[in-house]
């Protein structure tokens, strides 16, 4: 009798790990959520080399255009990289739950073709671009190819559920409209 009851008690602990899903829900952008990302990111030092499209017209074109990704609902996107020889991506997109599988592969396979791009001529580049990754999270996919792409996960993961950067403007980017200017003593 011990025994199953012992058996049972630790059935029951287990019970709510078991089907728990993770929380879709979040309250910021496509955008807030890359910023957030690539806030944590080695290569937010580079700012001023990455480009972004934020324009709904500017990602749906590089969508279409580099992910292939065409005849796409998308809700909101927002991608940053750079360009020329480097394999930065950071691109996170809303899309209805049904279509997020096709994302995902269409993303794999813009993976490979990056690392393909790079491969004996930028070695460092194309690891990166075969070390990228793809997180999903209900209709939101993120593909980032970075140098530390558990960062980006965890800080992709933050903006989901009760995520620190869920809801209201997330610490890492600031307030809104920036810092004031900073006041030296004694001076207006």
């Amino acid at each position: 009798m011990k025994r199953y009851l012992a058996g049972l008690l630790a059935l029951l602990l287990l019970l709510p790990g078991c089907g728990a899903e993770k929380s879709t829900a979040t309250r910021q952008d496509a955008e807030t959520i890359a910023r957030v990302v690539l806030a944590f990111l080695e290569e937010n030092t580079e700012a001023d080399a990455i480009t972004w499209y934020r324009e709904p017209d500017e990602v749906k074109s590089y969508i279409e255009e580099c992910y292939k990704l065409e005849e796409l609902e998308l809700l909101d996107g927002a991608i940053a990289r750079m360009e020329g020889a480097r394999a930065f991506e950071l691109a996170v997109l809303q899309v209805d739950e049904g279509d997020a599988e096709a994302v995902t592969a269409a993303l794999r396979e813009y993976l490979l073709n990056r690392q393909g791009a790079f491969t004996g001529y930028l070695p460092d580049q194309a690891e990166l671009a075969e070390n990228g990754l793809i997180f999903t999270r209900g209709g939101w996919a993120a593909l980032v190819v970075s140098q530390d792409n558990e960062t980006a996960r965890s800080s992709f993961e933050s903006c989901f559920g009760d995520g620190v950067n869920a809801v209201g403007t997330p610490a890492i980017l600031g307030p809104p409209g920036g810092y004031p200017p900073r006041r030296q003593a004694g001076l207006p």
